[in-house]
């Protein structure tokens, strides 16, 4: 488990305020859907553009939605942001990636 120990501001994000409103999308999306839960995430990447997971959650909220375009757009966005985050952050985001962008 050593290799995944990552400080938290480098696993997720520095912003307090944007992990409040990135945990509020996840539970909007597991009560209400992914439309209520978006604009939680934009929020997120609002307060922090760096911040991987808020992109990966709302690529993933646009694509159960049929946006394929915005989903696409945040998956890169959040693939681009990679280098950034922990192992396990990264390697959820590379598999995101080639399923869902590269098709691979």
């Amino acid at each position: 488990m050593e290799s995944f120990a990552t400080p938290i501001a480098e696993a997720t994000t520095p912003s307090l305020e944007a992990l409040k409103a990135y945990s509020q999308g996840r539970k909007m999306s597991s009560l209400k859907g992914d439309t209520a839960a978006l604009p939680f995430f934009k929020r997120a990447v609002e307060l922090d553009p760096n911040f991987a997971a808020a992109y990966l959650s709302m690529s993933s909220a646009y694509t159960n939605l049929n946006e394929v375009g915005l989903a696409a757009e945040t998956e890169q966005k959040a693939y681009d942001l990679r280098e950034k985050v922990s192992e396990r952050e990264r390697l959820l985001i590379e598999g995101h990636y080639y399923l869902e962008v590269t098709e691979n």
